[in-house]
């Protein structure tokens, strides 16, 4: 079995997207996304308010 994974991919046009899955513990993980290639400043802020909504909304509903 591979420790840990990670998925990318293309992203909303030329953006990359890449998805880390890592064990903590037992009962604990750690998510973590990067998008990368994004056009401006702008667009960076915009996708790192988005994820960090759906991230907190995902913790909510797993009961964290």
């Amino acid at each position: 079995m591979t420790k840990d994974k990670y998925v990318r991919g293309a992203w909303n046009g030329g953006a990359r997207l890449e998805f880390g899955f890592y064990a903590k513990t037992t009962d604990k993980a750690q998510i973590t996304v990067q998008v990368s290639k994004l056009a401006s400043a702008r667009d960076v802020e915009r996708e790192r308010m988005a994820w960090k909504m759906a991230l907190a909304a995902l913790a909510q509903q797993l009961g964290g």
